[in-house]
């Protein structure tokens, strides 16, 4: 591993464009697959919010129905 670092440092130092150029290329093909996750991931949270926020208000919905029915029985 530290021999793999050293001839990266060695290259580096004596060839700077070609390592620029390879980084360059690194982070563009990591951040071309990491954007389809993040935008996937992003899409899945979303679709989760929706879907707890409509069990919630059904929830609340029915209650509000409950409530209603009983009162509805008892008169004042």
């Amino acid at each position: 591993m530290i021999t793999i670092l050293l001839f990266l440092l060695f290259i580096s130092i004596f060839f700077p464009q070609p390592i620029k150029a390879l980084f360059d290329t690194s982070v563009s093909i990591i951040g071309k697959i990491l954007s389809p996750l993040a935008t996937g991931f992003v899409k899945i949270i979303e679709v989760v919010l929706e879907k707890s926020i409509q069990i919630i208000g059904s929830i609340f919905n029915g209650l509000l129905k409950i409530i209603v029915m009983v009162f509805d029985r008892i008169r004042f």
